[in-house]
């Protein structure tokens, strides 16, 4: 989906990726308590996953050769663990398949082979964004805009009721996203430069 404008989702950093992602169209509005209860969820959520990605990101790093080999056993261990947790969790429960996405802090695309809601519907989003940890983000939106393609619709959603905690976790989740893609072409191009 890069071929796709940035601007049709706003300013700002881009998350790309093929997550597990449920839409529910809803008719009624949510009410203040369970808007409420979905947002602290979500910040919830936001923070494990920041708490993960940050393990991830120091087992990568150079600093992470020194640590003791002891220290390195237990981290394998534990990340074994989370990967056999997560693997039960995902059999047991239902989650949805991987669309292809484009999200911001206040806006997600999609393409599906379904038809989806029509513009100006409500929806509830349930998006899994860390394979270590499937418990979904619920999101609130309205579908923006739905695009007829060959053999699939693009649908563009504007998040609605999102609190400004959640948005700036989900900002610092699309920001370490980006930062990683970064690191990882350039280590891809390192490699590439070394084989030529």
């Amino acid at each position: 989906m890069k071929d796709e404008s940035s601007s049709s989702l706003g300013e700002g950093l881009v998350y790309e990726d093929a997550v597990p992602l449920r839409v529910n169209e809803i008719s009624a509005h949510l009410e203040e308590g369970r808007l409420a209860a979905m947002q602290d969820s979500n910040e919830e959520i936001l923070r494990v996953i920041a708490a993960l990605d940050e393990h991830h990101a120091e087992a990568g790093d150079e600093e992470a050769q020194h640590l003791g080999q002891d220290l390195a056993r237990i981290e394998s261990k534990l990340d074994l663990l989370l990967d056999m947790v997560a693997h039960m969790l995902a059999s047991q429960l239902s989650v949805p398949s991987r669309l292809p996405i484009r999200l911001t802090a206040s806006a997600i695309q999609w393409r599906q082979a379904e038809a989806p809601p029509a513009a100006g519907r409500q929806v509830l989003l349930d998006l899994y964004l860390h394979r270590k940890f499937p418990r979904p983000l619920v999101l609130l939106g309205v579908v923006r805009e739905v695009r007829t393609l060959p053999g699939e619709y693009q649908v563009t959603v504007d998040f609605a009721g999102m609190g400004e905690s959640v948005r700036n976790w989900l900002e610092k989740l699309i920001f370490r996203h980006h930062r990683r893609s970064i690191a990882q072409a350039r280590r891809q191009q390192a490699g590439a430069d070394q084989e030529a």
